[in-house]
């Protein structure tokens, strides 16, 4: 026999998180989907607890309700563990053919506590130079919309190859859920490709020689369902990708990709299988090549 009967309805106090010295509260709070004064679900609270997992700025998480100052007031407590997010790495190195080498690599996944992602990466040797910076912004605009910005510098000299190469640009892009387990991401950039020094190259890469500008934009839909729903051990990633250049410049193209991703973990959670299978087509346009 099942009774099914209508229980006290009982309501959240407040929220008071604790233990996050460099985390904001709001980067806690907003994994939330209950606030002061909603129906106290317990339900929300544990999927709450494994969200603010799930971002890796913590250790450990715990998440809990306890009585508030009336019967029917409950106070829920944050105690989390802050844990190391970022890297800053450097390298040098040697060769006969390019000399002395240099790199520097900083990422940081929770910028100054803020729940934002920023990389930067710069390498050197003597005929080549690289910069590349990324920054990312989970919750623009205090919505579940994720911004992005790319800025990227490379150039080659013939002192390692035997022609130079220049290759600069700029991405931005929108991320925003359309499903539980869906995500669509809109973007747009503008690069500048260029070769020159191609005397005495193959024919192939002398017939490219110029520069090349391509205004494009793109959308991306991935449907994620690793570390999450009811089997957190297994899950799949299902992405498909369309993009267009044609807007300005040289470029006239049409790109399809797809990327399909299967996990699943044993030997009790420590050996984790993963099969992939990742495929793409591209169309000229306007009869370029």
């Amino acid at each position: 026999e099942f009774v099914i009967s209508r229980g006290e309805r009982v309501f959240v106090e407040r929220i008071d998180v604790e233990g996050n010295a460099t985390t904001l509260d709001r980067v806690i709070r907003r994994q939330f989907t209950t606030v002061e004064g909603d129906p106290f679900d317990p339900r929300a609270i544990r999927q709450t607890a494994e969200r603010l997992r799930a971002t890796g700025f913590f250790s450990d998480v715990q998440v809990e309700g306890r009585p508030g100052t009336a019967a029917d007031q409950v106070i829920v407590d944050v105690d989390v563990e802050e844990q190391p997010t970022g890297s800053l790495g450097f390298s040098a190195s040697f060769s006969t053919d390019t000399g002395v080498g240099l790199a520097v690599n900083f990422s940081e996944s929770n910028f100054l506590g803020r729940g934002q992602a920023l990389a930067f990466s710069f390498n050197t040797t003597d005929g080549s130079r690289a910069l590349d910076f990324n920054f990312t912004e989970p919750h623009f605009m205090a919505r579940d919309l994720s911004l992005n910005l790319r800025l990227f510098y490379a150039e080659t000299s013939s002192q390692n190859r035997s022609f130079d190469t220049l290759d600069y640009g700029l991405r931005g892009g929108l991320g925003f859920p359309v499903s539980e387990f869906g995500r669509l991401n809109v973007y747009a950039g503008v690069e500048q490709n260029e070769i020159s020094n191609v005397a005495g190259v193959s024919p192939i890469i002398a017939a490219d020689a110029g520069a090349r500008l391509a205004a494009y934009v793109g959308a991306q839909y991935s449907y994620d369902t690793r570390d999450r729903g009811i089997d957190p051990t297994r899950g799949v990633r299902l992405q498909f990708g369309t993009e267009y250049a044609g807007l300005g410049g040289d470029a006239d193209y049409l790109r399809a990709t797809f990327l399909g991703i299967a996990e699943q973990q044993i030997m009790r959670e420590e050996v984790t299988l993963r099969a992939s299978f990742e495929a793409g087509a591209i169309e000229a346009l306007s009869g370029n090549t």
